[in-house]
Formats: structure tokens, sequence, C-alpha cells
């Protein structure tokens, strides 16, 4: 399912060197979510259920690397995970090249 929702963003060629990677995923509400909490929280509140962030990233690097998103999982130099539950599901990914030096 990843890689059919990742395809029609694929770049012609993977992002070289070390990496910057941003990932945010917003799961639908729980049942158990009331109206006052949806409304109360402008739209999201912290995920903080399984799956865990790190097999989120370790899962969602895999694909960007067999898609040729970036060259190798190893170029993440700096990588930032958040979950939510919100009005508007989905992923969110940025991808930015960064200088080899500090």
């Amino acid at each position: 399912m990843l890689d059919s929702l990742l395809l029609p963003f694929q770049p012609p060629e993977p992002v070289h060197g070390p990496v910057r990677l941003g990932l945010t995923f917003t799961w639908p509400w729980l049942a158990s979510d009331s109206r006052r909490t949806r409304l109360a929280s402008h739209g999201w509140i912290w995920h903080d259920r399984r799956p865990d962030c790190s097999n989120l990233a370790k899962t969602l690097e895999d694909r960007l690397m067999a898609l040729r998103f970036i060259d190798d999982d190893a170029k993440v130099v700096y990588l930032s995970v958040e979950k939510f539950r919100g009005d508007v599901p989905g992923i969110g990914i940025v991808i930015l090249s960064v200088e080899a030096t500090p």
C-alpha cells in the first residue's frame, strides 16, 4: 500500500548524500475520542499507541530507499517522527539534502 501512495511522487533521481528526513503520521480519530476532545484539540492530538515511532520510521525508510527517493537509509543523518490522531489522516514526508559537513 505504501508503494502505491508513494509512486506518484517518485523523484526522477534519488536525493544524494546526507539527508534530513521528517515523517508525520496522522491516524483518524478513534471511536473513543469524544467530540469534546476533538473540538478542544484544534484538529489533532498525540497518538500515544502502537505502532511505535521507530517501527514506522524504519518501514518508511526502507520503502523510500526501494523506490529511489533516497540512496541509502544509512544516509539519514537527522530523523524526526511524529504521530497524531486528527481530522486529516495521512502521512507527511519531508526529505532534505544537507551539507556533508556541519
